[in-house]
């Protein structure tokens, strides 16, 4: 089971991912709650994300991902238990919310089945807190895969989360590094390229610099 979550400032845009994206063979809203539209999925969309509020991120977004071969025979009743277990790992028992199940073919060309929600996170004004939520939802993870039979995966922990982060900043600096690399070897090759550049910019700077004195005799005068 895979559980990934991120917290974001509008839902523009979502109901297009969800529900109109053609990479997935399947796309079908299992549950909508806490908006009048219940058969016009895009408005329902829209009410869900039209909140005035002083805070930057006031919704949250779900992936459950069961493993390989067990996302095949999810219920329709466990679809949604799993999503009940990741509102009260994160008090948002009753929030609004819209419920929507992808599928489409893996890597291997097999169908696999996952499930997104958006749930409001503002709750009479405030905001309810994400913090811990890597660890809430590690624990929302063990708890489906004990109750559904699942076999357990690989908890994503703190170290795992940081080898993440080292590896993403190693890429970076790799990439700034070629960037530097590419730059020398075009001015060991194209030094006439690179000269007239350097020409450029400093006839630039002596028309700077004479504006600037005529400025400096204009204020003298």
């Amino acid at each position: 089971m895979l559980i990934k979550a991120n917290t974001r400032k509008d839902l523009k845009g979502r109901h297009s991912y969800l529900l109109k994206n053609r990479q997935n063979d399947r796309a079908e809203v299992m549950d909508i709650r806490g908006t009048v539209f219940d058969d016009d999925h895009e408005l329902a969309f829209k009410q869900l994300g039209a909140i005035t509020t002083k805070h930057k991120k006031p919704f949250l977004s779900v992936s459950i991902n069961p493993a390989k071969g067990y996302d095949q025979a999810m219920t329709t009743e466990q679809w949604m238990r799993s999503v009940e277990i990741v509102e009260q790992r994160l008090n948002l028992t009753g929030q609004p919310r819209i419920v929507v199940l992808h599928e489409k073919k893996g890597e291997d060309g097999e169908p696999r089945t996952h499930i997104h929600v958006d749930w409001r996170r503002v709750k009479n004004g405030s905001l309810i807190s994400d913090s811990n939520m890597r660890y809430k939802l590690v624990q929302a993870k063990k708890e489906m895969e004990l109750e559904f039979g699942h076999a357990r995966t690989k908890d994503y922990d703190r170290q795992d989360y940081a080898i993440a982060e080292r590896v993403k900043k190693e890429r970076e600096a790799q990439g700034r590094m070629a960037q530097k690399e590419k730059a020398a070897e075009f001015a060991q090759n194209r030094p006439d390229v690179v000269n007239r550049e350097m020409d450029a910019v400093e006839r630039m700077l002596k028309v700077k610099r004479q504006q600037e004195k005529e400025r400096n005799r204009g204020l003298e005068r």
